[in-house]
């Protein structure tokens, strides 16, 4: 099967909603995974606002130790998440295979985990299912933290003084309707992330942020084993906490094999965690001990974070981490499934006609009038939303028709682009301008 330029090949992996695929960039040959998700099972399950944020999460973060997105492609019936190649398989199935890793070994793998843990927590992102099968390998055997669907954002409280000097994370937004929210189709609102790492708003400031001034979160997700007891006693908890938890008991089957809090009854699973009492092997180092128990530290409020643990003396001898992640110079775009033609060749698809018919667009006072001249033109299909104008919500003929408006735009001020931009007080021009930008965005 071929989608884009992507062929797509054998099955790697499966979930919920879909498959995961091996897939080749036929330009150049670059092995890919292939994320296919059925938007009716998304859309069934009331779970687009899951998928929402795992792409917008992703986006956010370039960094060695976590899998990167490259694209997002929409079919009429699947979303498609190019993802890279992480060819070394799970960490559970190296564990699995293997069973308990050398100190060494462990070692330099936890301190890859925890890097990237570090850099999620200062982006205020956490993963909130940290696992070994969501820990992948790649071909140099360097970690790649993977499966963000369970991610959120960190907000300081209401009035705080980071909320004020900060401002917002950009990612918020996504987060606070995910309880509401079960469409798909803003993804194709999304423009691609261009800000470094260090351009992030609270980047450099959240290693220092007062446990006090941050939003507690309620949802209960994860895998029970890798729970922190906060979140089984169904408290309000903090992400990056119940993150570096989990981290914890990743630590703990790295060296021993097996999980601190284990029973075949789920029920006495979670009353081990709440205990907080565990028994480490008389084979794991002083040190490793150390950090494990630091790690799984029951109250939340004196759990270390990242970066103090990778301070620890265990990792005196674990190896350099791999070179910082380049800020790719292709960042993550969606594309909807408008036939390529459309696209190259708008000019000999949009008549005069229609040409005129975008000032009247750009002239009128009401959205509901902008709305009934998409749908008198066969530019736009009937939402199923109300009256909501998406590029999404477009025909092919009406997407060519703002394409060409698009390129006008960009050659001189016509006089379309003086309507445009000229009268914003308008709903139509406004309307429009909300189009072109979709469009460059769907273009790019």
């Amino acid at each position: 099967m071929i989608i884009s330029n992507y062929e797509i090949g054998n099955e790697i992996g499966s979930g919920a909603f879909g498959t995961v695929n091996i897939g080749e960039d036929r330009t150049t040959g670059e092995k890919v995974a292939v994320k296919c998700i059925s938007k009716s099972r998304i859309q069934k399950s009331n779970m687009g606002s899951q998928v929402k944020r795992e792409i917008t999460t992703m986006k956010k973060l370039h960094h060695p130790n976590i899998v990167s997105i490259r694209e997002v492609l929409m079919s009429n019936t699947h979303l498609y998440l190019v993802l890279e190649y992480a060819g070394g398989g799970e960490l559970f199935t190296k564990i699995a295979n293997q069973g308990k890793l050398p100190d060494k070994l462990s070692k330099r793998y936890f301190k890859q985990i925890m890097d990237g843990v570090r850099f999620c927590h200062n982006l205020y992102i956490c993963h909130r299912d940290i696992k070994p099968e969501n820990i992948l390998l790649d071909s140099d055997d360097n970690v790649k933290i993977a499966d963000f669907g369970f991610a959120s954002i960190m907000e300081p409280e209401v009035g705080s003084d980071q909320q004020a000097d900060n401002g917002r994370s950009g990612l918020s937004s996504i987060d606070e309707e995910s309880e509401q929210s079960g469409t798909i189709e803003p993804l194709l609102d999304f423009v691609p992330d261009t800000s470094s790492p260090r351009q992030q708003p609270h980047a450099n400031k959240f290693r220092n942020l007062p446990s006090k001034v941050m939003q507690k979160m309620s949802t209960m997700c994860g895998t029970t084993q890798y729970m922190a007891p906060e979140i089984v006693n169904r408290d309000s908890y903090r992400g990056d906490k119940a993150d570096i938890w989990s981290c914890g008991v990743v630590l703990f089957v790295l060296l021993t094999g097996g999980l601190p809090f284990d029973s075949d009854d789920p029920y006495i699973v979670v009353q081990k965690i709440k205990n907080g009492r565990f028994i480490i092997p008389s084979f794991i180092s002083d040190l490793a001990r150390d950090v494990i128990s630091k790690l799984l530290t029951p109250n939340p409020l004196v759990r270390p974070g990242a970066r103090t643990i990778l301070d620890h003396e265990w990792f005196s001898d674990a190896g350099p981490l791999p070179p910082p992640a380049l800020t790719p110079s292709s960042l993550p775009r969606v594309r909807s499934n408008l036939p390529t033609p459309v696209k190259k060749h708008t000019h000999t698809l949009v008549s005069e006609k229609d040409r005129k018919n975008v000032l009247k667009l750009c002239l009128s006072e009401s959205k509901s009038r902008v709305v009934n001249i998409l749908r008198k033109n066969a530019w736009m299909q009937k939402p199923d939303d109300g009256a909501s104008i998406k590029a999404s919500k477009m025909t092919p003929t009406g997407l060519a028709m703002i394409q060409v408006l698009v390129e006008k735009m960009n050659q001189t001020e016509t006089e379309v682009g003086i309507e445009v931009f000229g009268r914003q007080k308008n709903s139509g021009a406004r309307e429009i301008n909300k189009l072109v930008n979709d469009i460059k965005a769907l273009s790019s």
